[in-house]
């Protein structure tokens, strides 16, 4: 059995020390965190890396994201990503992290409960690929989907704190969406 290494991330600000002062110094703790020691890797790589995404566009595991607050159809949606960057596509999820973070950008800036990723069973019925062409590594279904004789698309339901499941959905219905591209590196 494999066991994973958390680290404990503290941040504090500690001002200077008076030694002349009749009262000790205040410590103002900020955020207290437990992440994986491969979360920790990742954020100190993008740290050192100047990875830089194009404005309003947020960086996240070398891949930066945009969450688009017009609705548009799940091919509509492809399109428009196609068309903002070279090599945009609609977001890919491929680890619980990266689900929890599209979860949280759609929060802060959508104003809806649900929006449009890149992964359908257009090309075959009931299985389903990114656009990207990246591999399909990661589900995250609410209810695995039947397959019948309709194409469907995924959106990611963020509707619950606790519940951000990918759900399939008619391809026609018109949502909020949220793209992706990989920067250059300097």
């Amino acid at each position: 059995m494999a066991f994973e290494t958390k680290l404990l991330l503290l941040t504090a600000t500690l001002p200077f020390w008076d030694l002349q002062a009749e009262t000790e110094p205040e410590i103002h703790v900020g955020e207290l965190k437990i992440i994986s020691q491969n979360e920790h890797r990742r954020l100190k790589r993008e740290q050192f890396c100047q990875v830089l995404c194009l404005p309003n566009w947020f960086l996240y595991n070398y891949t930066c994201y945009r969450a688009s607050t017009a609705t548009r159809t799940w091919i509509q949606s492809e399109l428009h990503c196609q068309q903002l960057v070279p090599g945009g596509h609609l977001a890919s999820l491929h680890s619980l992290e990266t689900n929890r973070f599209l979860v949280t950008l759609a929060r802060n800036k959508l104003s809806s409960y649900v929006t449009w990723v890149g992964a359908s069973d257009k090309y075959k019925l009931g299985t389903f690929f990114w656009t990207d062409g990246s591999p399909w590594d990661y589900s995250n279904w609410k209810h695995y989907p039947a397959v019948n004789d309709v194409h469907y698309c995924v959106e990611l339901n963020i509707r619950h704190v606790d519940i951000y499941k990918m759900e399939i959905k008619y391809c026609s219905e018109r949502k909020h969406f949220i793209c992706q591209y990989k920067p250059d590196f300097p």
